[in-house]
């Protein structure tokens, strides 16, 4: 989904608020680093 990589912040009409999709992406961005550390 390259429209979620190029702007996640930039969806006002999502189901879901801003607030919540930047706290998913953040979560997303942790497991990565773990990953990424591991």
């Amino acid at each position: 989904m390259p429209t979620l990589q190029e702007s996640p912040v930039k969806l006002p009409n999502s189901n879901q608020p801003p607030s919540v999709n930047k706290a998913e992406i953040e979560r997303v961005f942790n497991l990565q680093k773990n990953i990424f550390i591991k």
